[in-house]
Formats: structure tokens, C-alpha cells, sequence
């Protein structure tokens, strides 16, 4: 029997790929990336308000949603934003005080945190995580 050592490399490099590809399925998920950005164009202070949903932050997540909260007229909001995944974002407006977005992933996603209460002028992150279950 003959052994070419350009098959054995060969085969190793398969059963390695072979071996290795559920465990790549379930730690590296592939996502279309890119940014979705909500805005309101009624911000009474020279800085612009919005949610956007964006590549992750953070090493497990899959992507990143951030609110920026600066004064805006008054009035509750529901849309969604699309980027890894769609999510539903509840807009809860509290006149003067600090406006919360209510995030919504879809099933077997979690947001965490699942609201983002940034002060005003300030900016809160919430991260999406595929859900393990638990």
C-alpha cells in the first residue's frame, strides 16, 4: 500500500473541517451586518435622538442596539429595526424626564438589557445574544 503524503495532509484537513464544522455552526453564527438607524427629526437641542441596531459590541452577541436620548417632542413610537436580526423597538416617551426603549428580539434571541433608560443627552447599549436556553 502506498501513502502520498499530499493524500494524508488531504484527508486530515477534511476529517479536521468534518470534525470541527458543529461546533463552528453553533459558536460563529453568520449574519448580514450593517447599521438600521431610527431617528427623530424634531430633537430640541442642537443634538439628534435615535436607535440604531449595529454590528456587536460585545464578543458574543451577534448585535448591538443603541439609544441616544436627547429632548424630543412627545410621542410613543413601535418600529423595527433590521440588522442581524429584526428586532421590535417600543419607544416609551416620559416628557422631560429619561425616554426608555423597549427591545424585542425575536424567538430564541434575548436583549440584554431588554430596556435602555439613558439619561438625557446620554447614550445606553443593549447587546443581542442568541438564547441558550436556562
Amino acid at each position: 500500500m502506498r501513502f502520498d503524503l499530499t493524500d494524508l495532509a488531504l484527508k486530515a484537513v477534511i476529517l479536521s473541517a468534518c470534525a470541527a464544522a458543529p461546533y463552528l455552526a453553533f459558536t460563529t453564527p453568520v449574519f448580514p451586518q450593517g447599521a438600521d438607524v431610527y431617528t427623530w427629526p424634531q430633537s430640541l437641542k442642537g443634538d439628534q435622538a435615535y436607535v440604531k441596531i449595529d454590528n456587536p459590541e460585545h464578543p458574543a452577541a451577534i448585535a448591538t442596539v443603541t439609544f441616544h436620548d436627547v429632548s424630543i417632542h412627545g410621542r410613543n413610537a413601535a418600529f423595527t429595526l433590521h440588522g442581524a436580526v429584526p428586532v421590535q423597538i417600543e419607544f416609551i416617551w416620559r416628557g422631560g424626564a429619561a425616554d426608555t426603549v423597549r427591545i424585542t428580539p425575536p424567538a430564541g434571541y434575548v436583549a440584554i438589557p431588554a430596556e435602555i433608560t439613558p439619561g438625557e443627552g446620554e447614550t445606553g447599549k443593549a447587546h443581542i445574544f442568541i438564547y441558550l436556553g436556562g
